[in-house]
């Protein structure tokens, strides 16, 4: 809502209205110009901050913040860690995509084998050791086919429930064996 205040509407008002009403325009007029000061102000302090902004990351993006070189705890870093990649994250999953042929070394056919050669070291890797004597199974395939038995069991019954019930299916377990 608009409202002109002209000399005629404050002429009609009584002589204490008057005086009232020139000290409120007073009053308006003086915080219109403060408030134009204050505005000014703002912008300037606005614009000063951008810079601050931008300056304030270019040198971060040069100081290249790390536990080595700050104050943050060294737990933050793992001491072989790879520096941070620049490169966007792709939206393909890992690995070999759909479509794609596989890149994979073919089984040669038996027909075409003339000897086999066994690897086996010498010695060992770690101690340097001779190695004597042979694996059988490199597997524990062995120890899993003597359980499959009491695991089949075990499922198929859903277990013992006491310890008596336990005993018993120890027992029979070992017989069967």
């Amino acid at each position: 809502m608009s409202l002109e205040i002209t000399q005629k509407l404050i002429a009609r008002q009584t002589p204490q209205a008057q005086e009232i009403i020139h000290s409120l325009l007073a009053t308006i007029q003086n915080l219109e110009s403060r408030l134009d000061c204050l505005e000014k102000e703002n912008r300037s302090l606005k614009k000063r901050i951008a810079q601050l902004e931008k300056r304030n990351a270019e040198l971060e993006k040069r100081l290249g913040i790390t536990p080595q070189n700050s104050s943050l705890p060294p737990s933050t870093q793992h001491p072989h860690a790879k520096p941070a990649s620049n490169k966007p994250k792709s939206k393909r999953k890992q690995g070999g995509q759909k479509g794609h042929k596989k890149h994979q070394r073919e089984l040669v056919p038996i027909e075409q084998i003339d000897a086999i050669v066994p690897c086996i070291p010498e010695s060992c890797r770690r101690c340097g050791c001779r190695l004597s004597g042979h694996d059988d199974e490199p597997t524990n395939n062995a120890s899993e086919r003597a359980l499959r038995h009491a695991v089949i069991w075990r499922k198929l019954s859903f277990g013992s429930q006491s310890e008596k019930g336990s005993r018993f299916v120890e027992t029979m377990l070992t017989i069967i064996e």
